[in-house]
């Protein structure tokens, strides 16, 4: 076993903050919000991941009103959200 499966197992994954037994706000796998935060890297990481699923569901509330077959929602997958992601990262 790993170090990193030792202190999953050991610490938990948690997808939302929480309290630990001394009260302090953690997230993941016993990331101490209070004394550590996040990185600016991991907040640019986030912020990507929300615009990115922001624009995903546009995407497919636009589409969802459209009547299109398998090859045209292909095309439009692949020509419009893939330079999306590009842009983003």
């Amino acid at each position: 076993m790993t170090l990193r499966d030792q202190i999953i197992r050991d610490e938990d994954c948690r997808l939302r903050v929480y309290y630990d037994p001394l009260g302090v706000p953690t997230i993941g796998v016993g990331r101490n919000l209070r004394d550590k935060g996040i990185s600016q890297t991991e907040a640019d990481f986030l912020l990507g991941n929300d615009i990115l699923m922001a624009v995903s569901h546009q995407i497919s509330v636009q589409l969802g009103s459209l009547n299109l077959n398998g090859k045209e929602l292909l095309d439009i997958s692949y020509g419009s959200v893939l330079p999306l992601e590009r842009a983003i990262i």
